[in-house]
């Protein structure tokens, strides 16, 4: 019989052996090909990092060797035609520039005209979906607009959009609450964020994020799994909180009593409770409000994966938990295919992403 120590030391070589054939797969199929004419389209960089990170897992240096002697060939091609373009482009650019400086003045006219228009446009729409009873859009459209009048309409509607949201909010369904960059385009500001409802009791919804929309260590400074000490705590109740609500919504955020939750195979210490605005579920809450791994998968948004997130085939991801894993050096979390780490990973991993968790409630704070 194999003794419990035993047990433990095949289900982390699992772990790693499942772990390892999800970073390979992803590597090897974001690897260029011989008919490849351009890497702009390939983040082999980051593949060939994450083929050595495995040590010879298979057959990934033959695959480092192979992908590096191509990529010297494509960028040896790249460059012939870049110079072929650049000497095309000297001799048309005084004609471009002008062309130019004609197409962006009709362009700021143009731009100018339709701004205020669609300001009107916000605002009248806003005032049909509010008489019409349609709170929570009307709300979409109001917080967006600094303007005197939109605020003074938000402000008057703001018991109504809090009503009509308790009311019709579902668990398994979804709502738009706060901003945040996901599209990785920040020159047209953060996206509407999407909640999955996770329970709904005593006035109060429980929501977590839909995508893992940004990737974060667990910690970089203290060095130890513990949610009170943590960074990912500290930069989720300051600059997140900050940054994504306005003052109407954080006033719907509830402080919650987090509770530092052990891990079920190992001993390493959880820390204090803690009372936070935002914060990440425990073992415990993924498996209650997740019934399965395929319903507690969750894909990540552009912006995460522009910064690091892994991202396996399918386009899910990894997201942390606020659990201890097998040392106070890691941390739990969920993997691409929904299954919880209860190893975890070392918690200053930076491709791990982040599915932030509030409760709102209807009473004022």
């Amino acid at each position: 019989m194999t003794t419990e120590t035993e047990q433990k030391e095949v289900i982390s070589e699992n772990e790693d052996a499942r772990r390892k054939d999800e970073i390979y797969e992803a590597a090897k199929k974001r690897l260029p090909s011989e008919n490849v004419i351009s890497l702009h389209s390939f983040p082999y960089e980051q593949s060939l990092e994450d083929l050595r990170s495995l040590n010879g897992w298979k057959d990934s240096e033959e695959l480092i060797e192979k992908t590096e002697d191509l990529v010297a060939r494509i960028k040896e091609k790249e460059a012939e035609d870049a110079k072929a373009r650049d000497e095309y482009l000297k001799k048309h650019r005084r004609r471009r520039m002008v062309l130019l400086f004609v197409l962006l003045g009709s362009l700021a006219l143009a731009a100018l005209y339709f701004f205020v228009l669609r300001s009107e446009f916000k605002l009248l729409r806003a005032r049909i979906l509010i008489q019409n009873g349609n709170y929570t859009k009307a709300f979409t459209i109001l917080k967006d607009m600094k303007n005197d009048r939109s605020q003074a309409l938000l402000e008057e509607m703001i018991p109504q959009y809090k009503k009509q949201l308790f009311e019709e909010a579902e668990v398994g369904g979804s709502i738009i609450f706060g901003t945040f960059e996901q599209d990785n385009n920040e020159m047209n500001g953060g996206e509407y964020l999407e909640w999955q409802i996770l329970d709904k009791k005593d006035g109060r919804i429980l929501l977590i994020t839909r995508y893992g929309i940004d990737c974060w260590p667990f910690d970089y400074k203290n060095k130890r799994s513990n949610w009170e000490k943590s960074t990912l705590r500290l930069w989720l109740n300051s600059e997140f909180y900050e940054a994504s609500f306005t003052d109407y919504e954080k006033s719907m955020i509830a402080e919650t009593l987090v509770t530092a939750e052990g891990n079920p195979n190992w001993d390493a210490d959880p820390g204090p409770d803690t009372v936070d605005k935002v914060f990440i579920l425990s073992i415990s809450e993924a498996e209650r409000y997740f019934d399965s791994p395929e319903t507690r998968s969750c894909q990540l948004t552009a912006y995460s994966r522009a910064y690091g997130a892994y991202q396996s085939d399918n386009r899910t991801c990894w997201w942390w938990l606020r659990n201890p894993g097998s040392s106070t050096q890691k941390a739990c979390y969920v993997i691409a295919a929904g299954y919880i780490s209860k190893d975890g990973d070392n918690i200053s991993a930076y491709r791990t992403t982040v599915r932030p968790a509030v409760w709102l409630t209807l009473e004022e704070n």
